[in-house]
């Protein structure tokens, strides 16, 4: 599989997304890009897919019928991020895997993040409106500090 494009992708993000966290119980941050790199069927119906960080692997799987199909229709080599995801042990294959909600392709991820951000300042303004919120500033004069080094005395 080509990590070309992944590779250009995840070199823009702060933190790299390393799948071993799966091993420790942890949940899948939404923010990380991953690779669909294998999807499992069994007459037309989804079993489960793998994703992948370019190092490590995760089984995934949901309970979402309409997940399963956009699952089920996606390529190969498609970049996602995970929305939802839980790590849960699996008794039945005695190894941890990813439960999860949803999906986005980075295309559908950075409409979903304008809409957080259009949300969020909904909600701040409201609560601006509300007298929640002041309009905090700092004015260092008024508590009777300086900017810059105090002045030395003779």
């Amino acid at each position: 599989m080509d990590f070309t494009l992944y590779n250009l992708v995840i070199s823009q993000l702060a933190e790299k997304p390393d799948l071993s966290i799966v091993q420790n119980r942890l949940p899948v941050p939404e923010e990380w890009p991953l690779v669909v790199e294998n999807i499992s069927t069994y007459r037309k119906h989804l079993e489960y897919f793998q994703v992948s960080d370019g190092q490590n692997s995760a089984m995934c799987f949901t309970a979402v019928p309409e997940l399963q199909q956009k699952i089920v229709s996606m390529e190969i080599g498609t970049i996602l991020h995970l929305i939802g995801a839980e790590t849960r042990f699996d008794d039945d294959r005695k190894f941890y895997v990813v439960e999860l909600q949803d999906v986005c392709t980075l295309k559908e991820y950075d409409d979903r993040l304008k809409d957080q951000e259009k949300a969020e300042a909904e909600r701040r303004a409201w609560l601006k409106s509300q007298g929640y919120l002041e309009e905090m500033s700092y004015d260092p004069s008024a508590s009777g500090e300086t900017s810059g080094p105090s002045p030395r005395k003779p």
